[in-house]
């Protein structure tokens, strides 16, 4: 399959470039206060314009998302450089991004296949606990109930954007998985005949059922082909393993990471007669919806992009520091970590008319 290079590209080079280029740029610029309340006025003044800009349309949804540094020395880094983290994402059909704001004001708003990433810069001179926040506003697209048509198609969404949710492991040598003898035939053994949405559903509610809890952390395996014919997952793996599956099926689909704080690892697949179908993989129970929160990144990705966590299949910050060498991660971020000595990211999903301060 020939993968045609996505619009929303950013290439490593100009990435690079532009993290060398901070070294020179004065980080947290005055007026600049790392006081709470500072933050906070911030996120409510811009939710109150944004309710009162955007007074006539209901359900708008708008992404939160803090991003600590904590002055402990066993994590604090001396060295200058960027701040990443994603913020939203666009989908075809699905989730379009209108507004996004933060704060302190960023230095770069960068894209990569439709995910927009805010970059703040990262002073290292002195230690000092560091918070940034981003507010993503979105509109998404939402049919009220989910359904599973027994003729499905998808003509609908950008050819560009279709080729993208169907390469496969092979094209994109995700994983490793096209090196895994047992993969290319293994989704064809847990589905049986019918539509592509149905075997969708097949698909993800097996891998789901592998995903091993904490207590039995030992019976899960780092080597995802491993953990396949042993049908014992973590989260990740499960998500990477159930989007590579569906792909091999001709399934279109991405995995998604949304705004909610707790560890999430969401799976979408896309009909004309039904929208975007998710399923949320640590939740189960949940079943199949329509309306999910705020998505920040989908994955695997097709452009090379070095400021990101995994290739995006992770959603948390970092910091990076880019040299004539390439890019280096200098700090990174727990998800949904909150304590003293943790640096994390956290995110939550607000509805913008619902939103009261």
């Amino acid at each position: 399959m020939n993968i045609p290079i996505s619009k929303f590209t950013v290439s490593s080079l100009v990435l690079v470039l532009f993290l060398f280029s901070l070294m020179w740029i004065t980080a947290f610029p005055h007026p600049y206060s790392v006081d709470e309340q500072a933050v906070e006025d911030f996120v409510n003044s811009t939710m109150r314009q944004w309710k009162l800009e955007y007074s006539s349309y209901k359900d708008l949804k708008v992404a939160r998302v803090d991003v600590r540094f904590q002055a402990n020395p066993k994590n604090f880094v001396k060295a200058e450089g960027a701040v990443i983290t994603p913020v939203g994402v666009d989908i075809p059909g699905g989730q379009k991004i209108l507004k996004i704001a933060a704060y302190p004001q960023p230095v770069r708003e960068l894209s990569v296949d439709g995910i927009k990433a805010l970059a703040w810069t990262y002073p290292g001179k002195c230690r000092r606990n560091l918070h940034y926040v981003s507010l993503c506003l979105v509109r998404q697209k939402i049919k009220q109930e989910v359904s599973f048509p027994s003729n499905p198609s998808y003509s609908k969404l950008p050819k560009s954007y279709i080729s993208d949710a169907l390469a496969q492991a092979e094209d994109l040598k995700e994983h490793s998985l096209d090196e895994c003898a047992t993969f290319k035939n293994w989704p064809g053994t847990i589905v049986t005949d019918g539509s592509y949405l149905q075997k969708f559903k097949t698909v993800v509610e097996k891998v789901a059922s592998g995903i091993v809890t904490q207590e039995d952390e030992k019976q899960k395996s780092d080597d995802i082909c491993e953990a396949m014919r042993k049908l014992r997952f973590s989260g990740h793996r499960a998500h990477v393993l159930s989007v590579m599956a569906c792909r091999q099926l001709g399934i279109p689909c991405f995995g998604f990471i949304s705004a909610v704080e707790e560890e999430n690892y969401y799976i979408g697949t896309y009909s004309d007669q039904s929208g975007w179908i998710y399923y949320d993989l640590m939740n189960p129970e949940n079943g199949f919806f329509s309306d999910p929160p705020v998505l920040l990144t989908q994955a695997p990705l097709i452009s090379e992009f070095q400021g990101c966590n995994h290739d995006y299949w992770q959603a948390s910050a970092a910091g990076y520091q880019g040299s004539e060498w390439g890019t280096t991660v200098i700090a990174w971020t727990e998800w949904g970590r909150q304590n003293s000595e943790s640096n994390f990211t956290t995110a939550q999903t607000y509805i913008l008319d619902q939103w009261e301060k």
